[in-house]
C-alpha cells in the first residue's frame, strides 16, 4: 500500500496493521489509495545544506475528470519547519513562492503551454498560465482560471503532516508534470523536486516527469 511505503520509505517504524486502521478511518487522501495513482520522492537541491532537512512525499491521482488532479503532499515534520493550519477563509495571492509553498507545473502532451500551481501552508493559492517557458515573462505571471481545495492533518503520532491539494484547470490529458516544494529555514530556501536543474528551476521542462496513473 502506498501509504505504507511512504512511512517505510521515511524510516519510521509504523506497523502496516495501524496504517490500515487509519486508512479505513479515511484519515489520508481517499484518491491516493482507492485510485490509481503514481508516488513520487522529492529531494532537496545538492548545493543546499540538508541537515535536517524534511523528508517530502507526494501521491498523484486523478479521477471524476480528468481535469481533476489531486496531489497529496506528505511532509516529515522537523524542528524548525513551522506547519501553518489552513485558514478558515482562503484567497488567490500572488508571490507565494517568497514564503514556504507547495508548487506543482503540468502541460499536455507535445505543446509548450503550461500551468503553474502555487499553495501556501495557510491554503492560499494561485494558478499561472505560460505560453512558452516562462513566457510572458512578467512578475506576478498571467493568473489563469481554475479553482483549489485543501485540507491537512498531521497523522496521530505528530511525524508526518499530509497536506491534501485538488486543483481544476482548464485543460483535461495531463502528460507532464513537475511537482515541487520551497521552503525557508532563516534566509536559506530549500529546494525540493523529483529532478533538479543547475541552478535550481522547476519551469525546465526537461527536469519533469510523465504522469503515469496507469
Amino acid at each position: 500500500m502506498i501509504n505504507y511505503l511512504i512511512y517505510h520509505d521515511l524510516g519510521f517504524d509504523v506497523p502496516h496493521k495501524r496504517l490500515i486502521t487509519k486508512h479505513k478511518k479515511h484519515f489520508y487522501h481517499q484518491s491516493a489509495f482507492y485510485h490509481l495513482a503514481q508516488c513520487l520522492s522529492l529531494s532537496v537541491f545538492c548545493d543546499t545544506p540538508s541537515d535536517n532537512a524534511p523528508k517530502i512525499w507526494v501521491v498523484l491521482s486523478c479521477h471524476d475528470n480528468s481535469k481533476h488532479l489531486h496531489l497529496s503532499y506528505f511532509i516529515e515534520k522537523t524542528d524548525w519547519l513551522k506547519l501553518d493550519d489552513v485558514a478558515d477563509n482562503v484567497t488567490r495571492q500572488d508571490y507565494l513562492w517568497e514564503n514556504n509553498c507547495l508548487e506543482c507545473f503540468m502541460s499536455k502532451d507535445n505543446v509548450r503551454q503550461y500551468y503553474e500551481l502555487n499553495v501556501a501552508l495557510s491554503g492560499n493559492f494561485n494558478i499561472y498560465q505560460f505560453q512558452n517557458y516562462r513566457t510572458p515573462n512578467t512578475l506576478p505571471p498571467m493568473q489563469a482560471a481554475g479553482s483549489v481545495s485543501i485540507s491537512q492533518e498531521y497523522d496521530d503520532r505528530m511525524i508526518i503532516r499530509h497536506i491534501s491539494v485538488c486543483v481544476e484547470i482548464p485543460i483535461s490529458d495531463i502528460k507532464h508534470i513537475n511537482p515541487c516544494v520551497i521552503l525557508y529555514r532563516d534566509n536559506t530556501a530549500y529546494f525540493y523536486a523529483v529532478q533538479h536543474a543547475t541552478p535550481p528551476d522547476f519551469h525546465d521542462k526537461a527536469y519533469w516527469q510523465t504522469l503515469n496513473l496507469a
